[in-house]
């Protein structure tokens, strides 16, 4: 797979904010993924924003890696739950690895949210159907790239509005089975757009 460059995650970032969030509202049965994933991928999102450390940590695999967007190096739960400070959570996402609609999905957390400027939200208008597919297929591309992830795995897209430089961030999770339970074994947070010049 090709990677995607700075340009690209750039793009994506901007057609996340310009995408209607008008179109389906359920998920295709394509990427569904189990409830109870769904309910880690939650529970993760709510932790971070609260600065519950203790639960995020409780949440993730034994193995579990989790990074930065900005940099490839390693780091805790707590550097995670610091950088989220100024997060305010607008939704969270649970698929089965492609996710289909996963662009258009966003779109619809910032579209509903109080806590998104209005500024922000007039950047958010209607579009045809094959820029909301480019959007999509885009988004799938950086989700596989970032998570190395594969068909018909489980990942988990939480998303954040940093309400101090009135950005989006992400957490982006990749799960795994713990019993009848599920775990995070990856997470990767931040701002995609972090690196773009470097």
């Amino acid at each position: 797979m090709k990677p995607i460059s700075s340009r690209s995650v750039a793009a994506l970032v901007v057609l996340l904010l310009t995408g209607s969030a008008s179109a389906q509202t359920t998920r295709p049965a394509a990427d569904a993924a189990p409830a109870p994933w769904g309910s880690t991928v939650e529970q993760v999102a709510k932790a971070t924003e609260l600065g519950n450390v203790p639960q995020v940590v409780s949440l993730l695999a034994r193995d579990a890696h989790v990074r930065a967007f900005e940099s490839p190096d390693p780091a805790a739960a707590r550097t995670l739950i610091d950088a989220a400070a100024d997060w305010k959570l607008l939704g969270t996402h649970a698929y089965q690895f492609p996710p289909v609609s996963l662009a258009r999905d966003i779109a619809a957390d910032v579209k509903r949210s109080d806590l998104v400027p209005e500024a922000d939200k007039r950047k958010i208008v209607p579009y045809d159907d094959a820029e909301e597919a480019r959007a999509n297929t885009t988004a799938a591309d950086w989700v596989a790239q970032t998570l190395a992830a594969e068909r018909d795995q489980l990942i988990g897209v939480a998303v954040f509005w940093n309400t101090r430089n009135n950005r989006p961030m992400f957490v982006l999770m990749k799960g795994q089975a713990s019993g009848e339970d599920y775990a995070v074994k990856l997470a990767v947070y931040g701002d995609p757009m972090a690196r773009r010049d470097r």
